[in-house]
């Protein structure tokens, strides 16, 4: 066996799980209908492939976490449901227990279809390796070999792989004047108003509901050429979008809180992209949503941009101390200090683009429950020109029905892509 201490965005999700289970998905329907021996037997081929998949968390103290790498560590059975937004809902109340596998699957067997969906203590994953492991278990299913992929090595901390420019370490007295600059600025987060219709009380129980919205390709590709004619991106796309959506259910708000999820691999050396596994952070802002839709989404394209460019994303983990925690009930304590203090958002995960085999597979995405400081989760992927959203929100914390937000989301989402910016 190896093992590896956890690096501290690890340790972030490590100890938010404590009080609320943090799992990551991943999910892919592929053709064929797919039976529980066949399933249990490509994820069991999965496992012993896969380094990742066959790692446990141990703490052997207050302070000190460790990944451990243990081949004798066995997968857990495929489990089946009736339809992906059950499986999500009731994956997301499993809470890993650390001495199992970081990494389960489900299965939903349609007609003529097999929707795979793949849980990661988010510690241990975040989407895009997530989205990865599914294409590698959808090409098991079609035969494929996948032994020359590069998650068939052990992952490594994001901290191996950190430009001594950007190495927050050294950084303290910098990352302090820009929180301070943070929180001068008209965008701060803090300067946007949440929905009405949300509560971030801390004490309700969780009940999260999730929600699949695909795009035709028509219509994927109406939103992309909006974005290009904007002059934007198709993050700041989606964003308009979905601050249009929280909007149009909340008469009178004008500007609204927004956290989006950035890849920290992007800050680091080239060689994070295939070797790390959890590089997740998040930037946030408020934009005023009053403004002129193209203008809109070029604000937000070139924020998220500013912000990620000038070390946002990894204020908190610079600042928060959390890799010196006393894992326990301190720790739970300053979670809930942390969630108290947060501006609920709205909270954008844009994947963007993933590409890959088997020819097989028909859509992809990702999903992230909200915590009580997020008015909802919207994770967006794009596989072969189509964009699907998955849409999540706890039901003890919002007076919206899913249903309606999902159809104001295409209602938004379509109308950009109709008219002309």
């Amino acid at each position: 066996m190896t093992a590896r201490p956890l690096d501290p965005s690890e340790i972030y999700y490590e100890v938010v799980d404590r009080s609320w289970p943090m799992n990551a998905f991943g999910w892919l329907e592929v053709d064929g209908v797919h039976d529980a021996e066949t399933l249990d037997r490509a994820w069991r081929d999965l496992t012993a492939q896969v380094p990742v998949m066959r790692t446990r968390l141990e703490r052997t103290g207050p302070r000190e976490a460790h990944f451990v790498l243990d081949d004798d560590l066995p997968p857990a059975p495929v489990r089946c449901y009736d339809s992906l937004p059950e499986a999500l809902a009731d994956q997301t109340h499993r809470r890993f227990d650390p001495e199992d596998a970081q990494v389960r699957c489900s299965a939903v067997v349609g007609a003529d279809a097999t929707t795979l969906l793949l849980t990661a203590q988010h510690a241990a994953l975040d989407g895009r390796p997530l989205a990865q492991l599914s294409l590698l278990l959808a090409g098991l299913l079609a035969g494929e070999d996948v032994g020359d992929h590069p998650l068939t090595r052990p992952t490594e901390p994001l901290s191996a792989h950190v430009l001594p420019e950007r190495d927050w370490s050294a950084r303290r007295g910098e990352m302090l004047a820009l929180a301070r600059a943070v929180r001068d600025e008209e965008e701060y987060v803090a300067h946007g108003k949440p929905p009405a219709w949300h509560d971030p009380s801390l004490d309700r129980d969780r009940d999260v509901q999730y929600a699949v919205l695909d795009l035709t390709p028509e219509e994927s590709a109406a939103l992309l050429a909006w974005s290009k004619e904007a002059g934007a991106t198709v993050q700041g796309a989606l964003t308009v979008a979905l601050l249009h959506t929280v909007a149009e259910l909340t008469p009178g708000l004008t500007r609204i809180p927004f956290s989006t999820t950035v890849d920290l691999r992007a800050r680091a050396a080239p060689s994070a992209a295939e070797r790390v596994g959890q590089a997740a952070a998040v930037v946030m802002a408020s934009f005023d949503v009053t403004e002129e839709p193209a203008a809109l989404a070029r604000r937000a394209s070139a924020e998220v941009r500013r912000r990620v460019d000038r070390g946002e994303a990894e204020l908190f983990v610079a600042l928060s101390g959390v890799d010196k925690l006393p894992v326990g009930e301190a720790s739970d304590q300053v979670v809930r200090r942390w969630m108290e203090a947060a501006t609920p958002t709205v909270n954008l995960s844009n994947v963007g683009r993933v590409t890959g085999e088997p020819a097989t597979v028909r859509r992809l995405g990702m999903a992230l429950a909200p915590t009580p400081n997020q008015v909802l989760f919207a994770a967006a992927t794009t596989f072969r020109g189509r964009a699907s959203f998955t849409l999540a929100v706890d039901r003890n914390r919002v007076e919206i029905d899913l249903d309606t937000l999902t159809r104001t989301l295409h209602g938004c989402l379509t109308g950009l892509g109709g008219e002309a910016p």
